[in-house]
Formats: C-alpha cells, structure tokens, sequence
C-alpha cells in the first residue's frame, strides 16, 4: 500500500479503574473514534482476562501523537463532517501506547487474524 495511504499501528490501551459499568460505556466510544481515525477497518488483537487492557490495530495517515490527542479528547478534534462530539472518557490512571507496525512480522495461531489483517490492510 503506497506511504500516502496511512500506517498500520498498534493501538494499546490500560483502563484503571476497568469496571463494568465504565467499560460499557468506554468501549464503544472509543471503537467508534478508532474507526473514524482509521481509514480500515479497525481489528481488535487482544484483551487481556480482565479487560483492563487491550489492543486495535488500525491504518491512519496521523502521526503517533495525534493518535493519542484525539483518544484522549475527542469532542477537541472534530475531524469529519459527521462528527458526533464526544465526552472525553479517559482519566489520569489510563495509558495509551501507540506503536507503529513494521513490514517484517508473525504471529501464531492464536493471532492468524491479526496477521491476516496486517496483511490485508
């Protein structure tokens, strides 16, 4: 896929406190603002046992730094016309990593899909 059409990353996040109810609540808002950052659709590849911590890969043209700003805020970036403000949903005791994902990779059975995504997107 030619550079102008964006990088695949490997967006990793860790939410404390990770109850029920604010997972509920966090998670779809922040699928939804993966999948308009994403110019593919967006691919989870793993949570851990508690889900408190997981991870999308995604496809963006954006940089690491303004992935993370518009994760962090989201109502501050209204980047398309249909945008929906959002509340900002994170809190002081989450992190973000944002990783960019090189040509050279494998993975197992366990992550076949993952692959299979980084492959095709």
């Amino acid at each position: 896929m030619p550079q102008n059409e964006g990088k695949q990353f490997l967006v990793i996040l860790s939410i404390l406190p990770a109850n029920p109810t604010r997972l509920s609540t966090l998670v779809p808002a922040l699928k939804s603002v993966l999948e308009q950052i994403s110019i593919e659709p967006i691919e989870q590849l793993f949570r851990s046992a508690t889900a408190d911590c997981f991870g999308f890969l995604i496809r963006s043209r954006m940089n690491p730094a303004q992935i993370i700003a518009i994760i962090q805020s989201p109502q501050k970036h209204p980047w398309q016309k249909n945008f929906q403000p959002v509340e900002p949903f994170f809190a002081g005791q989450d992190h973000i990593a944002v990783i960019e994902i090189g040509s050279d990779n494998d993975a197992t059975q366990g992550f076949s899909r993952a692959l299979t995504w980084i492959r095709r997107h």
